[in-house]
């Protein structure tokens, strides 16, 4: 009485009323109703001697259709039968499996979301048979009313001509999820994916060979967040602030995962304190607790360069556009000018010292004292950068030399602070200390010697006066220039290469040519300059 009032029940409930049904595998008869015809159980047309409700195009054919569409079906006498641990239902489906028979301690291990209910496996509260399987309401393939019903699912809308959640357009179904086009396991955009590491397979969007679908993501095995290069050398080799913890690169301490790099706290784009400063990068503020540039400053692979110089932003209104002189302003970006290359966030001119070298084999034509180190000039051995120039080590406003750095090669030098320097009352001309008021010396707060005068920080020859062996000589005279070919202020002297020499047995004085009184030795001749 008890399982015939259970199996009432059941039938009242799934069939509304309906009782005369016939279970899978009984005799059905010519008008039949088979308890399982969802699943396209059905009775064959016109009856056999006593048909049975049977799996349409499964059970009952040849071997090879049985091998083909039924796993848990055998080849007997060439007709497709059940396994022993198998019962027909739509397709043979083995004990415990969805609304097949179950007892309290097999319960139902072979369908997902289900629970024995007197003696057969149901889908749970909350979930309902569909093709299958016990889906959940609400979620992908889900039981729906109402448009805003799919609250398990993303991207999912109830479709309510068949109450099923189903993906949104642009989306596609993949392991139970909408995948939107264009990311990873999604369907490719015109042949295209979003994910720099993802390539388009067969219409899907798939990770690059050293790359794994991480958490949505393809990360690329050695960086940070993925997996480490391999088992035996544990490495991070993309991400130099990663370690590998686990079989996965994780950043190190005082790191964190922006992105897809490990950014130092502190350091542009990392995170912060508001208010605070941004340790690692001078030129970055604390903006929403991230190390944002500052006004005036864009990042530019990783720094925060100031907006006008080599490498950073730029307006062809201002004026001028960038502040590097050799750089111009192109597509609003500072970009170096012919000739030059921008290192170390300048431009520098190619072949000179600090610049790319030039030439095959690489060279530094600009400075005869570099070398190529590197694909960089770099000055060689015994000299220093000095401004744009290698100089020579112990030369004025080169680096001292000697072993304790000490020694300047110029008498009129001396080492100041490593470096070699004018000692006071010196001033530094043509790379050499000359003093101060003195022919071709500063006259800046000091005077300058006889016949000469103040000319642009300079001390040079009056007007009618030359040049000659530092001292400036009357134009006409001995040891000045002459005057149209002409010794003009001295009969005793005659124009010798454009400079006036005196005669044979004169010798100068004072800038004349006296006659030699007897007795005395004569006075060394005068000797011509160019």
């Amino acid at each position: 009485m008890f399982i015939y009032v259970a199996f009432l029940c059941l039938v009242l409930d799934r069939r509304l009323f309906v009782i005369a049904e016939t279970a899978t595998g009984s005799v059905c008869t010519a008008d039949p109703i088979c308890t399982d015809r969802e699943f396209g159980v059905v009775c064959p047309a016109p009856p056999p001697v006593n048909p049975t409700c049977r799996c349409p195009g499964v059970v009952g054919l040849n071997s090879l259709f049985c091998i083909l569409f039924d796993q848990n079906s055998v080849s007997v006498l060439g007709r497709c039968r059940c396994q022993d641990t198998a019962q027909l239902v739509a397709l043979c489906k083995p004990v415990g499996s969805i609304n097949r028979p179950c007892d309290a301690m097999q319960q139902c291990p072979l369908s997902k979301n289900t629970q024995c209910t007197l003696g057969v496996c149901r889908c749970i509260t909350g979930f309902r048979l569909i093709n299958g399987d016990c889906i959940k309401d609400g979620s992908l393939g889900g039981n729906c009313v109402g448009a805003s019903e799919c609250p398990f699912s993303p991207h999912t809308t109830c479709n309510v001509t068949q109450n099923r959640c189903l993906c949104n357009t642009g989306t596609t179904p993949f392991n139970g999820n909408c995948i939107p086009d264009g990311i990873i396991s999604g369907r490719c955009l015109n042949n295209q994916c979003q994910d720099k590491n993802a390539v388009c397979l067969a219409g899907m969007c798939m990770c690059v060979n050293g790359a794994e679908n991480i958490g949505g993501s393809c990360l690329l095995n050695g960086a940070a967040g993925g997996r480490c290069d391999n088992v035996t050398s544990q490495t991070c080799s993309r991400d130099r602030n990663a370690v590998c913890t686990g079989g996965m690169c994780m950043c190190s301490e005082g790191f964190r995962m922006i992105g897809s790099q490990c950014v130092r706290d502190g350091g542009l784009g990392g995170l912060c304190v508001s208010g605070t400063t941004c340790p690692f990068e001078p030129n970055a503020e604390c903006v929403a607790g991230m190390c944002m540039c500052k006004s005036g400053f864009t990042n530019i692979a990783g720094f925060c360069v100031a907006n006008g110089v080599s490498g950073g932003t730029c307006n062809n209104a201002a004026s001028p556009p960038c502040g590097d002189l050799n750089a111009a302003c192109t597509n609003n970006k500072c970009v170096c000018v012919n000739g030059f290359s921008i290192v170390a966030g300048y431009c520098r001119r190619n072949g000179a010292v600090s610049g790319l070298c030039d030439g095959t084999p690489s060279t530094c034509s600009n400075d005869v004292n570099a070398m190529c180190v590197a694909g960089v000039c770099v000055c060689q051995i015994g000299f220093s950068k000095v401004g744009l120039v290698c100089v020579k080590n112990g030369m004025l406003k080169g680096v001292c030399d000697g072993q304790s750095m000490n020694i300047c090669l110029d008498v009129n030098a001396e080492c100041v602070d490593m470096i070699c320097v004018c000692k006071p009352g010196f001033s530094s001309i043509d790379g050499l200390c000359i003093m101060d008021g003195v022919l071709g010396g500063a006259c800046r707060g000091a005077s300058c010697e006889a016949n000469a005068a103040c000319i642009n920080g300079i001390c040079v020859c009056a007007t009618g006066y030359s040049a000659h062996n530092g001292m400036c000589n009357r134009d006409g005279l001995a040891g000045g220039a002459c005057v149209r070919n002409v010794c003009t202020l001295d009969p005793y002297a005659v124009c010798l290469q454009d400079r006036c020499v005196c005669r044979c047995m004169f010798y100068p004085l004072f800038g004349l040519c006296p006659r030699p009184r007897p007795g005395r030795a004569p006075r060394r001749p005068l000797k011509i300059g160019k």
